[in-house]
């Protein structure tokens, strides 16, 4: 679906100030919610090809599940937990999830395997585990060794060279190693 304004979101207040002309002008600020509700699976890209994703430390896949719907195929998933990686298999079947610890997965074999060159992946995400890290968390342990899982995402990047990367993680990440 097309928006006002090529795209942006706009708030009620500011599509105010835009109603003059063009496709808002036709609409009243009230319309603004019901012209957005999604009633179909939103597409947003229409390529030739589909872009290509691996996915670590991907959980159930809601990051997957956003970026199939922007166009991109997932070639590879990891998670370490087991309830996770059922629930990614049964919303991303083509893809090959696999549930095992990250730092046992050799990058450059499944690199091969999944049969693309160096620099040919579109994009890599990842979200490694951010507990020791995180504010919210009871305790933080700088000897946590889940802190150290997101060099196995670096490992991923320079094995894979993407075109573009996905780190998803908290700002006091690198803060507590400074304390």
């Amino acid at each position: 679906m097309a928006m006002p304004n090529s795209g942006k979101i706009m708030t009620p207040s500011k599509y105010r100030r835009k109603r003059t002309e063009g496709v808002g002008a036709k609409m009243r600020p009230s319309d603004l919610t019901k012209s957005c509700s999604v009633k179909e699976e939103p597409t947003i890209h229409n390529a030739s090809r589909n872009w290509t994703s691996v996915d670590l430390f991907c959980g159930a896949g809601g990051i997957t599940e956003g970026f199939s719907r922007a166009g991109f195929e997932c070639l590879y998933a990891n998670d370490i937990n087991h309830w996770a990686i059922q629930t990614f298999r049964a919303n991303h079947p083509t893809t090959l999830a696999d549930n095992r610890p990250i730092e046992e997965v050799d990058a450059r074999a499944l690199r091969r395997e999944l049969g693309i060159k160096k620099g040919e992946l579109d994009v890599l995400v990842g979200g490694p585990p951010c507990q020791g890290f995180s504010i919210n968390a009871p305790e933080r342990f700088l000897d946590d060794p889940r802190n150290s899982l997101f060099r196995d995402y670096i490992r991923f990047l320079d094995e894979f060279e993407p075109k573009a990367l996905l780190f998803e993680n908290i700002p006091r990440m690198f803060m507590l190693c400074e304390t």
